[in-house]
């Protein structure tokens, strides 16, 4: 079973390598997630849509919740953003690796893992915020949250509305190509019905 929390260390190496600050970043990433297997390599996060600083908002966590991954993203709602005829939800953690984290892996066929999370309460301080502020040099994403950014070297998105965070990841478990055409775009199609359902 793939779980939420693999992602971070594969998430840190692609930070450093697409942005100059993010080895300095990484480093100070608190230890608190146990190792596990690598699931979606890791997206990034950047400036806040049509602003020009690269400096993270200020939020801090709210209270923790937890949402159901069926009511954030259905299967079809994947097939459509993707174009891949057989997504499928199969697995789902609510806190398990990070309290405040709600975990939501989608497989198709060819190895393909997708890992949807919602950020809150302390999830959204220890995981959420270090991605953000380690994004770097990932590409703005505008109109999407108060602040998103795309990573290609990471294959994922990360988005933020105020103290709740949102990443979305692609990851082919076998090593080869995702076989999605425009993972950037499904990504956001699939982050602005996640926040929409926040």
């Amino acid at each position: 079973m793939i779980r939420r929390i693999g992602w971070l260390p594969a998430l840190l190496i692609a930070l450093s390598a697409c942005s100059k600050g993010a080895a300095t970043a990484a480093s100070s990433q608190p230890a608190a997630s146990p190792p596990q297997p690598t699931t979606p390599s890791a997206a990034t996060s950047a400036p806040a849509p049509a602003a020009t600083s690269v400096a993270p908002s200020p939020a801090s966590a709210g209270a923790v919740h937890y949402y159901d991954c069926v009511s954030l993203l259905s299967d079809p709602q994947i097939e459509q953003a993707t174009g891949l005829s057989d997504a499928t939800l199969f697995s789902e953690e609510h806190g398990e690796a990070v309290k405040g984290q709600t975990y939501c892996a989608y497989s198709a066929t060819g190895a393909l893992s997708i890992a949807v999370s919602v950020f809150t309460g302390p999830a959204f301080d220890q995981v959420f915020t270090p991605l953000e502020t380690a994004a770097g040099n990932a590409s703005p994403v505008s109109g999407l949250g108060d602040w998103a950014a795309w990573s290609g070297t990471a294959a994922g998105l990360g988005t933020r509305v105020g103290s709740t965070g949102v990443t979305i990841f692609f990851t082919n478990t076998g090593g080869g190509p995702l076989g999605v055409s425009d993972p950037e775009g499904a990504a956001v199609a699939m982050a602005r019905l996640v926040l929409s359902r926040l």
